[in-house]
């Protein structure tokens, strides 16, 4: 069986943020600079203790998380 891993995070400056998903990514600040000219960013990156983190609004207005686990390499 295949172990799973969940991870609760919650961040006082959010609330007033609706929920959405979570991405792993390779790295949020590459992630960040490639996109940054061509999606609305939220909350550009910023340190999290399992490593980098950031919220983008999506075309339907939906709050899109961003995340890496650079600091657990």
């Amino acid at each position: 069986m295949d172990k799973a891993w969940i991870r609760l995070m919650i961040e006082e400056d959010e609330l007033e943020l609706s929920s959405g998903g979570v991405f792993l990514v390779d790295s949020v600040d590459s992630f960040f600079k490639e996109n940054k000219n061509i999606m609305e960013f939220v909350k550009g990156p910023i340190d999290i203790p399992p490593g980098r983190y950031a919220i983008y609004k999506d075309n339907s207005d939906n709050f899109l998380r961003i995340i890496d686990f650079t600091n657990e390499k």
